[in-house]
């Protein structure tokens, strides 16, 4: 198993390394040194980041001083994809294939942000690959727009297109992004992508399951076969008894916030 060293990322992991080891596999968790206990707690033997590519989600800004400088939204996010995701590529992909030659691996599995797979992706001498959607499903369609205003396509004017919603500033930063995404791709020793980073990652992987169910996403025809919505994570505890806060005939629209996987230091932040 690989993840992003970020909570968001490790825990859905060490829940389904939990579940495995209960089954009698062995179970391999490659990720920062900083969850290294939780792992070994979870039955799991450790494979850590390499120091160069360890970075502390909690001071992100010490890793990354110029992210101080940005404001928040597109240009942090940018910055995060080409320095968090796409440069240790190449340094995440040389430990990954170490760590599959050093035992017999009958399954590598990875949540969606660990990008640090999509050279071995390319390879063909590799075991099966799963990937695990922690986060939005990040596929392109034409059905929804990931990056960029997430509005229902029933509710924009027909004559709207998907390209009139996505600024001029966006579409830079995505080219910058994924122009860093290919570099470290070559720099890996693979290939140039030939579509965008997130579609290469989950429609590389053998099976992709997405910890969530169809009505939490936008309906799309056009993805992957190997695509899979299987639901939320259980705790394992006893369920909370259930408050009613809304009739079951409530059809005003839900809107769910989250501060996501990278702002985990201030939970003051989330608007409520």
């Amino acid at each position: 198993m690989a993840a992003v060293a970020t909570p968001g990322h490790v825990y859905p992991m060490l829940a389904i390394a939990r579940h495995l080891i209960a089954q009698g596999h062995q179970v391999r968790v490659m990720t920062g040194a900083l969850f290294r206990e939780r792992a070994e707690a979870a039955g799991a033997s450790f494979v850590p980041f390499d120091a160069q590519v360890d970075f502390d989600y909690r001071h992100l800004e010490a890793h990354f001083p110029e992210r101080a400088a940005l404001p928040p939204g597109n240009a942090q996010m940018a910055l995060a994809l080409k320095d968090f995701f796409a440069a240790p590529i190449p340094l995440l992909d040389r430990q990954l294939r170490a760590a599959i030659a050093a035992e017999k691996t009958d399954l590598l599995m990875v949540e969606n942000c660990f990008y640090g797979v999509l050279p071995l992706l390319q390879s063909a001498e590799r075991p099966p690959v799963f990937g695990i959607g922690v986060t939005p499903l990040s596929y392109s369609s034409r059905d929804a727009i990931f990056y960029g205003p997430r509005i229902p396509p029933a509710l924009l004017p027909r004559a709207l297109t998907r390209e009139q919603l996505v600024d001029e500033e966006t579409r830079v930063l995505l080219d910058e992004v994924q122009q860093s995404f290919d570099a470290a791709l070559v720099q890996a020793g693979g290939r140039p992508l030939n579509r965008p980073f997130t579609d290469a990652l989950i429609g590389g992987c053998e099976r992709f399951l997405q910890l969530a169910t169809t009505a939490l996403e936008y309906e799309r025809d056009d993805l992957p076969s190997g695509v899979r919505f299987v639901g939320p994570l259980r705790s394992g505890g006893q369920p909370a008894a259930e408050e009613t806060l809304w009739g079951a005939d409530d059809d005003r629209p839900l809107v769910i916030v989250s501060q996501g996987t990278l702002a985990n230091v201030d939970l003051h932040q989330l608007i409520v």
